[in-house]
Parts: C-alpha cells; sequence; structure tokens
C-alpha cells in the first residue's frame, strides 16, 4: 500500500515537470516570436548620435537621451523602440520623448511584449515611441528621451553608526541597451560632489573631470551591444521612498471648493542603523547630522486653506506654514522623532481648494472638466504605491478619464456622505511607483452636471425636516396607556348637618362638650387690647 502511494506522488511529480517544461518552451517560442515581430517593425533605423546623461546628483536617478534617427531602409518609419532591462524596468516611473525640431510629447506606449538577447542571456521591456510623421528614407529626427527609475542604486555599506558616512552604488550600462546600431555614443554620470570611492575605468576611454564622468565616444556599436558600468560615491542627502500615498479629493458645486485629505507613509531608504539610536548625542553642539533626518517640507497649493496637519498621536506643532507667492504655499514639519535608515514615520494632512483652480466648464461639449494628479510629497522621493480617490458632486453623469500617464487601476463606485440621496460618483486610481515628473501628466476627470442638482440638497433637507415635524404632531397626538382612558368617577359623599356637634372619639372628651353651655364665645376687635392695663411681669 505504502508503495503505491509513493508510485502515486512520483507520477504526480513527473507531471508537474513534464508541464513546468511546456511552459518553459512555450515562453522560449513566444520571446523568439517576439523578438522576430518587432524586429520586423522596428525597420533600418540607426542611431547617427547618441548623448546619453545619467544624473546622480540626487537619490533619484534620471537619464537624459539625445538621440539623432536615421532612417537607412527602404520603407518609411513611424515607430522607435526603446530598451530596458527587465529588472529596470520593473522600478521606471516615467519613461517620456519628445521631438526636437517641434518640441511636441511623443506617445509612449509600454508594450507586453519583450525582448530576448540569447547571446548576454538577459531579457528586455519594450517601450513604443510614436514619431509625429513616418520618417521617410534617408531622412533624420531627433528625439530627447527622459527616464526617470530607482532600480540602480543600492546602500554600501547597507548598515552604518548614528553618524556614519552614507555611500551609494549606482549599476548600469556604458552603453544605451538599443534595438538598433550607434554610430557614435557618449555616456555621461554627474555626481553629488567630485569624490567617488570607485568607478569603473572600462571601456576605455574613461574620463573624469569635477563631478563627471564621461565615457566614449564609442563608434559603430552593434545592436544590444552593453559593458557594466559602476560608481561608488558619497552622498549627504537621505534616500528617501514614500510606501503607500492616498489622496482623497471632493468636489463641492455647493460650497465652491475642493476638500483635499491626504495619507503618506515616509520611509528612509538608506543604510539601515547600526546599533542603537541615541538621541543625546544629536542634542550635543557642533555635532554633525549624521545619517538621520527629521525635517519635511510640503509644496501646497499657493491658494490653499484650512490646512491641517496630524499624526497617529495627533496634533504636531512643530508645523508651519509659509506662502511663497505666487508659485506655492510650503507646509514645513518636524517629524515626532528622527529616522534613522529602515525608519518609517506616517502623517495625514489636507487642505481647500477653490474650485476654480482645478475646473473648467467646456460648452462645445457642456462638459466640467477637472484636472488632478497623484500623490507626490518630494523631490526625489518616489511613491511606490500611490492611490487617487475623487468624489464627484452628487448628480455627475457619463464620467470619463483622459491622461498621457500609464494608470495600473482604474474603479468607479458610490460615495455617500452628509444628506446625500442617490449618492455621489467616484474614480478611484491606481498607480505604482509616482515619480515627481508626472505631475507633468494631469488626469482629467470629465463628466456632465445638471446645474439643477444644486437644489437636491435644499430640497432633500426641507422634506426631512417637514417629516420630522409631521411625525412629531402625529406623535403627540397619540394615546400610548396600557388601559383604555374611561374619565374621572363620579364619588358620592354624604353632607353632614352643621348644627350637630362634632363628636370626637374619645369618650370623656365628648361629654365635655356636650356638658358645656352654648353660649356665643366673645370675639376681639381687631386693635382693641383685652383690658386697659397691662399686666406687669412678677405683680398680680
Amino acid at each position: 500500500m505504502q508503495l503505491l502511494r509513493t508510485l502515486r506522488g512520483g507520477r504526480h511529480l513527473f507531471l508537474a515537470a513534464l508541464a513546468l517544461v511546456a511552459i518553459s518552451q512555450a515562453a522560449v517560442v513566444m520571446a523568439r516570436a517576439v523578438n522576430s515581430a518587432v524586429g520586423e517593425a522596428s525597420g533600418d533605423l540607426t542611431q547617427v548620435v547618441v548623448t546619453r546623461k545619467v544624473d546622480l546628483s540626487r537619490t533619484l536617478v534620471r537619464e537624459k537621451v539625445d538621440t539623432e534617427l536615421r532612417n537607412t531602409g527602404q520603407a518609411p518609419v513611424q515607430h522607435y523602440y526603446w530598451l530596458m532591462p527587465n529588472a529596470t524596468a520593473a522600478q521606471v516611473g516615467l519613461v517620456y520623448a519628445n521631438d526636437v525640431a517641434t518640441g511636441e510629447a511623443l506617445l509612449v506606449t509600454p508594450l507586453p511584449d519583450v525582448v530576448r538577447d540569447d547571446a548576454m542571456a538577459e531579457t528586455y521591456a519594450v517601450f513604443d515611441i510614436e514619431l509625429l510623421h513616418p520618417l521617410a528614407p534617408g531622412q533624420s529626427t531627433k528625439l530627447n528621451v527622459l527616464v526617470a527609475h530607482t532600480a540602480a542604486l543600492s546602500p554600501l555599506p547597507r548598515a552604518l553608526p548614528q553618524f556614519g558616512q552614507q555611500y551609494l552604488v549606482y549599476s548600469g550600462d556604458a552603453y544605451l541597451p538599443s534595438l538598433y546600431p550607434s554610430k557614435r555614443q557618449t555616456t555621461k554620470v554627474t555626481l553629488p560632489s567630485g569624490k567617488t570611492e570607485s568607478f569603473s575605468d572600462q571601456p576605455t576611454p574613461v574620463a573624469k573631470s569635477g563631478r563627471t564622468i564621461t565615457y566614449g565616444p564609442y563608434r559603430d556599436l552593434p545592436a544590444f551591444a552593453r559593458a557594466p558600468l559602476r560608481v561608488h560615491y558619497p552622498c549627504d542627502l537621505i534616500p528617501l521612498v514614500i510606501p503607500t500615498a492616498e489622496r482623497h479629493v471632493e468636489i463641492s458645486h455647493w460650497a465652491g471648493h475642493a476638500s483635499v485629505d491626504e495619507h503618506a507613509v515616509v520611509k528612509h531608504n538608506g543604510a539601515v542603523l547600526k546599533g542603537h539610536f541615541q538621541q543625546v548625542l544629536q542634542l550635543v553642539p557642533n555635532t554633525p547630522v549624521g545619517n538621520v533626518i527629521n525635517n519635511f517640507a510640503l509644496e501646497l497649493p499657493v491658494t490653499a486653506h484650512s490646512v491641517y496637519f496630524k499624526d497617529e498621536v495627533g496634533n504636531v506643532s512643530t508645523t508651519h506654514l509659509r506662502y511663497d507667492r505666487p508659485r506655492a504655499a510650503v507646509l514645513e514639519f518636524m517629524s515626532r522623532y528622527q529616522l534613522a535608515g529602515g525608519w518609517i514615520y506616517n502623517w495625514n494632512h489636507g487642505y481647500k481648494q477653490p474650485l476654480t483652480d482645478l475646473l473648467r466648464y467646456d460648452p462645445s461639449t457642456e462638459r466640467y472638466n477637472l484636472r488632478v494628479t497623484l500623490p507626490s510629497y518630494f523631490p526625489d522621493a518616489p511613491v511606490e504605491d500611490a492611490y487617487l480617490e475623487v468624489v464627484l458632486p452628487e448628480g455627475a453623469q457619463d464620467v470619463a478619464i483622459r491622461t498621457a500617464a500609464t494608470l495600473d487601476d482604474v474603479t468607479e463606485g458610490i460615495f455617500y456622505s452628509y444628506m446625500d440621496s442617490v449618492g455621489r460618483p467616484t474614480v478611484r486610481i491606481r498607480r505604482r511607483l509616482v515619480v515627481p515628473e508626472l505631475d507633468q501628466f494631469p488626469i482629467i476627470v470629465s463628466y456632465r452636471f445638471n446645474p439643477l442638482y444644486l437644489l437636491l440638497k435644499p430640497f432633500v433637507l426641507a422634506g426631512a425636516l417637514l417629516a420630522f415635524f409631521g411625525l412629531a404632531s402625529a406623535v403627540s397626538r397619540m394615546n400610548f396607556q396600557l388601559l383604555p382612558h374611561q374619565g374621572p368617577r363620579a364619588t358620592s359623599v354624604p353632607v353632614k348637618d352643621t348644627n350637630e356637634p362634632a363628636v370626637s372619639s374619645t369618650p370623656g372628651l365628648s361629654k365635655k362638650v356636650a356638658a358645656a353651655p352654648s353660649t356665643p364665645v366673645p370675639t376681639r376687635k381687631a386693635g382693641v387690647p383685652e383690658s386697659g392695663k397691662k399686666k406687669r411681669r412678677g405683680k398680680n
């Protein structure tokens, strides 16, 4: 019996192994098919000049690529495919491209397919950049591509004491990963300062001047050319990340403002604290700040009012709001404790903003267009998981969303608040990895709204008051007694003869009363004394 069970278990394992082999073979076939499809669609493009600038002066990596493309084939080409290693693409917050000649933004679409380089055993994600016009054979065009990501930076060492110097490591490529050959290519890396621990000196030529390390120029690079690049450098800036952020925007046509409430969690993403944290050492004069932070600043709209800030404990008294007109209002605050490596702090803040700053009415389409953005707080702190909830006024219909940014999830629902009868339409948006540059791509929420719905709440309130008073009036006229009401009973009381003497229950007293003469009792007139003489005390 035990042998039979063992054979059955082995059979199941064998079938599972066959399934895994089949899935892997299907993936290989699919990758080859995608390679062929993308290769055929890419056309005969050549990158004549590629200048790549990697900015490491901040804690969020930004790559700016200037490229000149030439159509060396026989057919027009309108799509330029941008490659990025899968490990990097998973942590990319923005891929933006524009045409140099016109300055117009180009449509960038991430493709679900991948391209595999069998020689380097590397899989690339593909982004489709659509040119403004088909590029005819022999013609050239220039593009600017901006990429912001967090994949290439990591702290080294990974643990530091309280006042240790932080070092970061950038790991990337000296060559631009590309599906196309390049005639001439240069990569420049900009550091926070001129100090470095180490950096790659291959492939030559490599030159360092001040804060910039230049790789190249390299000539006649084939497609999929790669060369590892590594830079180890000190960084005094604190790497911050927002693990989760939620923004709740409630629109009120009746009040004429938008109420914004936000919840965020910030994390120190640098080297973790080694040992114990000692607050006393931070209070010693002339002591370096170290690898900790507790001062933050949030930019709010310049028209923001009714601003509040609190955390899990309650109100934070170290907040300060100042207005840098006409740019923005700045909310400065100090966390209740200093953030060391790996520590987190969460808070809630909110404000009200005039509706005219966000909402526009289009008479041609009879639609309202609301302009909102995903939550982003600090210039170099990406948001790993961002939520945006927009609550439209009661009666809004035909809701539509449009944006140039890629959204991971969009859901619609109904939100009920005070004195709501049919509920308010709600749009909930989610996106993973939001960088500050995404503020350039607002989300437009469009809807129709009949102004007669503004009278809905007064009618509901008036109806509720009438119903309340009507109910109170009806209740006051109702009988809640357990027995039926019969009215007061009529009782007969015997009338005694006033001429009869009163009879006491005491026998002796009744005899005395009976024997007493029926002479009238003399009465004294008011103001007349009983005798003309006053009795003196102690004399007869």
